[in-house]
């Protein structure tokens, strides 16, 4: 697989823990996510769209794909040092609790109380408490798989090769979504029909020049025109004759 490509991506990916078990932590089917019950509120599933060695992937499962074919199905074992890293024990720190509890999260009335194995969010770090007391809590912040060694079942489910593949990967890549949107070649351009609920979507607004940025990368389009049609609706009509038949004296003939 040749840098710079637009590909789409179906992945499993498990831990192994402890105990040598596999555990699934991340995948593109929704199912399973919803099985092993790991399934992202609001994430997009489904194959993934992507720009072979430009992802933010870990580096082991994106020097397997480099080195895999369209529609073959490969499984790898990532060693930490290609996977999260090596879990580092000076991330690890002491804090306490009266800090802990000065975190936004615990500020809300229903806000659940610290406890072992929560995540907590510091702002410009996440980290995990793995112990406690009443006065101190041991929170880790390493990544949450440093130190574990991954194993990723995968296959490059397509590569981009006609117009529209282009089009609809590079707005589900740049706006995470895709359906709703149409595409139509016109001699004066290529029109994108934007769909209703993305007019007034903050997140296209910021990343509609994203997705024409990657259209002009792959393809030769010199002119793109973003549709927005607004159909006014039809009057209800009015009048005399318009309540003909639609009333009754309620009674009976």
């Amino acid at each position: 697989m040749e840098t710079g490509k637009m590909i789409w991506l179906e992945f499993d990916g498990w831990y192994v823990d402890d105990q040598g078990n596999r555990i699934l932590f991340d995948t593109t089917d929704e199912k399973k996510a919803e099985e092993a019950g790991i399934k992202g509120e609001g994430r997009a599933y489904g194959s993934m769209p992507m720009i072979t060695g430009e992802t933010s992937l870990i580096k082991g499962l994106e020097e397997a794909i480099m080195e895999a074919t369209v529609g073959e199905e490969k499984e790898i074992e990532i060693p930490p040092e290609k996977g999260f890293g090596e879990r580092d024990p000076t991330n690890i720190v002491l804090v306490p609790m009266n800090k802990l509890l000065r975190l936004p999260q615990f500020q809300k009335e229903d806000s659940p109380p610290p406890a072992v194995g929560m995540e907590v969010d510091f702002g410009e770090k996440k980290g995990t408490i793995v112990y406690m007391t009443s006065a101190r809590a041991r929170v880790d912040f390493n990544p949450k798989f440093a130190g574990r060694t991954l194993v990723y079942r995968f296959k490059v489910a397509k590569e981009a090769k006609e117009l529209e593949d282009y089009v609809f990967g590079a707005i589900e890549m740049a706006y995470g979504r895709k359906d709703g949107f149409e595409v139509e070649r016109k001699k004066d351009g290529l029109h994108i029909r934007i769909p209703d609920f993305a007019k007034i979507d903050q997140l296209w607004l910021f990343q509609k020049l994203r997705v024409i940025s990657l259209i002009r990368r792959f393809t030769n389009e010199k002119v793109i025109k973003l549709v927005e049609e607004y159909v006014k609706k039809e009057d209800k009509p009015t009048g005399e004759g318009a309540d003909e038949g639609g009333k009754g004296d309620g009674k009976a003939e």
